[in-house]
């Protein structure tokens, strides 16, 4: 798929367009909706989801794109790269999921929380620098009022011409609380969604039947014992 630019330009990124046609498929759909369940019965605590799921979720994401692209898909990368990417495939991506409705809750753009890095990380990016820009998959799961799951692809030129646009303002930070580091402002948010290269809505999800976690264990300890 090729996204109309407002330039009438079209750019076409190959590995978004792969991204694209697996998860848009609908039995690899299924096949991310049962990692998720279990992802998400992993980490419920007296009906309530712990923050540990994130990193879940991604590695859930990462296991299908890999599982059907295959070592194309790099998942072996340092964890807080400098652009914050969490996998490579052609070029650097970030991962981020957000429990919540399209559009709603909060984006960490740096995870630190030392005030100087945290400047220094807007500052880079207010550069306009594509080394520091990554494409961006942002996961909306909203299970508990639409039973939705909206995947969207954003292009490290979107990022950046967002950043271009509304420059300071992109990012929001709380310095002297313990924010754990910069967030991507409303703005942003929106201005991201607004250029977005692809999106993919799955309806009808139901985030269930996953192992509980204690059995689980209990489970691999029987399957080792004489």
């Amino acid at each position: 798929m090729a996204k109309e630019t407002d330039s009438n330009t079209k750019i076409i990124i190959e590995e978004f367009d792969e991204i694209f046609a697996i998860l848009n498929d609908k039995q690899i759909q299924k096949e991310l909706i049962y990692l998720y369940s279990c992802s998400q019965t992993e980490f419920c605590r007296n009906g309530k989801i712990s923050q540990e799921i994130g990193r879940a979720r991604e590695d859930d994401l990462k296991a299908i794109l890999q599982l059907h692209i295959g070592d194309r898909f790099n998942c072996n990368i340092d964890d807080n790269t400098e652009n914050g990417a969490d996998c490579i495939f052609n070029s650097p991506i970030s991962i981020k999921h957000i429990g919540d409705a399209i559009g709603k809750g909060s984006i960490k753009a740096k995870w630190t929380s030392d005030e100087t890095k945290a400047r220094n990380y807007i500052a880079q990016m207010l550069l306009l620098d594509k080394k520091n820009y990554t494409h961006m998959l942002l996961v909306y799961i909203d299970v508990k009022k639409q039973h939705t799951i909206q995947i969207i692809g954003i292009s490290s030129e979107q990022v950046m011409d967002a950043v271009r646009h509304l420059q300071e303002s992109a990012f929001k930070t709380a310095f002297g609380t313990n924010t754990r580091g910069v967030e991507y402002s409303k703005e942003m948010i929106k201005a991201l969604l607004q250029r977005k290269y692809f999106q993919i809505d799955i309806s009808n999800v139901e985030l269930q039947g996953g192992i509980d976690p204690i059995q689980r264990r209990q489970l691999l300890i029987a399957s080792v014992k004489p």
